[in-house]
């Protein structure tokens, strides 16, 4: 009795449950499901591709602002020719600008362009000679406040002037007491 109940229960079951196979055979021949399947897809492997773009372009742009090595070493190089040579770097740029004054003929334009051209590279490489000149002739470049200028000028803050030098600070600046 056992069994046959077994099978009339698989039998209603069977026949209860002959809709899914039903739903899935359907589902095999829907073309919505395609297209949504497809869709969904289509854009895993575009949003696949725009990660790895950006990956891709990430690293260029890692690539193209960071300097080389040999950029670097010319580059620390000149900046030490400068540092050690700047009369030289100053009579280059002064030779430059005076090139369109000699070909014309013209001094009104030679002398214009090596005053100018001259007298900016000199105050660029050389600004300490603009604010020795300041300091010697009472003209104040750079503003300090009240407390920071009279402390500056007096020598306050224990410091000692020796050959022009403030031991407090070792910038090389003239000492007034």
């Amino acid at each position: 009795m056992a069994e046959s109940s077994d099978k009339s229960l698989a039998e209603t079951m069977s026949t209860q449950w002959s809709w899914v196979s039903d739903v899935k055979a359907f589902a095999e021949t829907n073309s919505l499901r395609r297209t949504v399947t497809s869709s969904r897809e289509h854009v895993t492997s575009v949003g696949d591709a725009l990660k790895s773009s950006a990956a891709r372009i990430d690293s260029a742009i890692s690539w193209a602002t960071t300097p080389s090595e040999t950029y670097l070493y010319y580059r620390s190089r000149a900046l030490d020719f400068r540092r050690n040579y700047p009369g030289l770097v100053v009579a280059g740029i002064a030779g430059l600008a005076i090139i369109p004054g000699v070909k014309q003929r013209s001094p009104r334009i030679l002398a214009r362009n090596l005053l100018i051209g001259g007298g900016t590279a000199f105050v660029l490489l050389w600004p300490e000679f603009v604010m020795q000149g300041s300091l010697n002739s009472g003209v104040n470049l750079v503003r300090r406040p009240a407390w920071a200028r009279d402390s500056w000028h007096s020598g306050a803050r224990n410091s000692k002037c020796v050959d022009g030098t403030d031991e407090s600070t070792g910038w090389t600046t003239p000492c007034r007491m």
